[in-house]
């Protein structure tokens, strides 16, 4: 039986900006292109359920302003958390590609987006 893991703080304890969102999204379909991230999906597989995926679901449809075109951005946050939980389960390489949305809202296009939002 798997057991729920507790929410990751470098998801739920930050604030988000949509433009960290989508470009964390689009991180995660880059990522999604490689070869070492199928192995990274049967990994998943296994421990999907441990993780709250309706509170990351509430937390970019709050930040979105709705559920329209969500996904993605849902799927790539929902990765990174279970690299997160689950680090013995990936190869280093697997948890860099699952990862990568959370380095890719850090970038400096996302930091100035939220400069200008403030």
């Amino acid at each position: 039986m798997n057991t729920a893991v507790l929410p990751a703080p470098q998801i739920f304890d930050r604030p988000w900006t949509r433009e960290q969102l989508l470009g964390a999204a689009e991180a995660s379909r880059e990522s999604e292109e490689h070869t070492d991230y199928h192995g990274a999906a049967r990994a998943m597989a296994s421990r999907g359920r441990a993780v709250d995926l309706p509170r990351i679901r509430a937390l970019v449809s709050t930040v979105m302003g709705g559920t329209d075109g969500i996904y993605y951005i849902c799927c790539s946050l929902y990765g990174a958390h279970l690299a997160i939980s689950f680090p013995e389960l990936f190869t280093d390489r697997q948890r860099q590609l699952l990862l990568a949305p959370l380095a890719a809202a850090e970038a400096p296009a996302c930091a100035g987006a939220r400069e200008r939002a403030a």
